[in-house]
């Protein structure tokens, strides 16, 4: 049977932002206003607002536009859940979490992420790379927690 609470609607945000890092900042913003909009926690909010600076960090950095010059962002929420999608218009290299050293000064996005994630992935396009991540309530870790 199913209730109401597992029928709740999905709200849908898409944005699409010039290839550039100043975008991560106007991306942020808009994720960290919409969600909050919409009742989400602040940690929730912290964290989905921290994966999305990553992912889209990393498709800035290391991948190609769109065939307009622009990289796609957007984020779900349904029943607390965030999921959280970038796409770009792909590179040669392979995305996989990577061991970095302690005194490193980068390398550790993709470990962030899979900190606060339940799960990510990527998706390669005919042109382009999507990558995604699931994000689940914050208090849910902190029950788990305690």
């Amino acid at each position: 049977m199913w209730s109401a609470a597992l029928e709740q609607k999905a709200v849908v945000t898409a944005v699409t932002v010039p290839h550039s890092p100043r975008s991560v900042a106007d991306v942020r913003r808009r994720l960290r206003v919409s969600l909050a909009e919409q009742g989400l926690d602040e940690g929730s909010v912290d964290n989905a607002e921290m994966v999305m600076a990553e992912l889209l960090g990393n498709a800035i950095r290391h991948a190609r536009p769109l065939p307009d010059g622009t990289v796609a962002a957007s984020w779900t929420l349904r029943d607390g859940v965030v999921d959280v999608t970038v796409t770009d218009g792909g590179s040669p290299m392979v995305i996989a979490r990577r061991a970095t050293l302690p005194m490193a000064t980068g390398g550790r996005g993709l470990q962030i992420v899979s900190v606060l994630a339940r799960a990510w992935g990527v998706v390669e396009l005919t042109r382009g790379r999507q990558v995604w991540a699931a994000l689940v309530p914050s208090g849910i870790w902190e029950s788990k927690a305690s």
